[in-house]
């Protein structure tokens, strides 16, 4: 870790019908699409620099690499990062519990989990462009 200041698991795609959509599109198609246009709305209004990395996974591409994101919620961080991390995060999750109704529906039911992946993008992105060293790596799958 002394090398890097984030380890994470590779990108992977987010295939859908037509692979042409966002991240935000795939979130819509998959989950409740209240829920986003609600995270995306408390983050832009608590963390408005973040506007440029959101659009990353808002702009509808046939680009293969913008539909890809990281998943699962792993990573290794420096304890800095990841007190930084946790401070952002928790406070556009706990925000957007006060307005998102969770689903009876238990799949549905993890929106803040889902939404969490999501943000966890974002986060890579503005840490990328601060010139963090982020190391991807291969995720084992049984």
């Amino acid at each position: 870790i002394k090398d890097y200041d984030i380890i994470i698991p590779k990108k992977e795609n987010v295939w859908t019908l037509f692979n042409v959509f966002s991240i935000e599109n795939q979130y819509k198609y998959r989950h409740i699409p209240e829920d986003f246009d609600i995270m995306k709305e408390i983050l832009l209004k608590k963390y408005p620099d973040y506007d440029k990395y959101i659009n990353i996974f808002t702009k509808r591409s046939k680009l293969y690499f913008l539909n890809k994101a990281h998943f699962y919620n792993m990573f290794i961080m420096k304890k800095e990062i990841f007190h930084e991390y946790c401070e952002w995060i928790f406070d556009i999750l706990f925000e957007c519990e006060k307005y998102i109704k969770i689903s009876q529906h238990t799949f549905q039911s993890r929106v803040f989990w889902f939404l969490w992946e999501r943000l966890f993008n974002i986060f890579v992105e503005k840490k990328k462009k601060e010139w963090f060293k982020i190391l991807e790596v291969n995720l084992i799958k049984k």
